[in-house]
């Protein structure tokens, strides 16, 4: 089975600094993504875990990024793949 958690930190480290600042930015308005967005947010904060495979909340999310232009399709398939195993 594959793992679908990894470290909200090393999360992060997917993003280069222009993307993350503008998600950080554009996250400051609640009809972005949704209200639920917070609450999924703090949960990988506080856990410093994030599942990418956690149906409807990441794939809403990865799909909002892309559409608000905060990535491209391409760094979307990138920023949210699945951990390698091991």
């Amino acid at each position: 089975m594959a793992k679908t958690t990894m470290a909200f930190t090393d999360w992060i480290d997917r993003w280069n600094d222009d993307e993350y600042s503008l998600l950080r930015h554009k996250m400051q308005a609640v009809q972005f993504i949704g209200m639920g967005i917070y609450k999924y947010w703090d949960k990988c904060v506080c856990n410093n875990e994030i599942d990418l495979a956690d149906q409807p909340v990441a794939e809403t999310f990865r799909n909002a990024l892309v559409s608000e232009d905060v990535i491209s399709s391409e760094r979307a398939e990138e920023i949210f793949a699945l951990p390698k195993d091991g």
